[in-house]
């Protein structure tokens, strides 16, 4: 928890020292932006990686990282927007693997 002083930008008439207020910050936003569920993006060879699905296969893709949040991460280079990535890739899933897609979660998103 960390002490966050605001100054409303409307008056809020019954608003009152030591109240208790729930907010949400946002440090970073952008337009256009690529981004991957954090739960796909795993260390390979001190680099940042996704495993693509690819024509049934999962593909280990080296993607670079620019903001991350808790939810998802920017990805700056390394996939398309089109691309569709694995969530919680398993131990099992090496470079190459036949996998068989969902399509009722879209995994990277623009």
């Amino acid at each position: 928890r960390v002490n966050v002083i605001c100054d409303p930008i409307e008056p809020t008439d019954g608003l009152q020292d030591a109240y208790h207020v729930n907010v949400h910050v946002i440090v970073w936003q952008g337009t256009n932006v690529l981004r991957a569920p954090a739960s796909a993006v795993f260390r390979y060879q001190n680099e940042w990686a996704v495993f693509a699905v690819k024509n049934g296969r999962a593909l280990r893709e080296i993607v670079q990282i620019g903001h991350r949040g808790a939810s998802y991460w920017q990805v700056t280079a390394g996939l398309n927007a089109a691309d569709r990535v694995i969530v919680h890739p398993g131990a099992d899933i090496d470079n190459g693997a036949r996998v068989k897609e969902s399509r009722s979660q879209q995994t990277t998103e623009q």
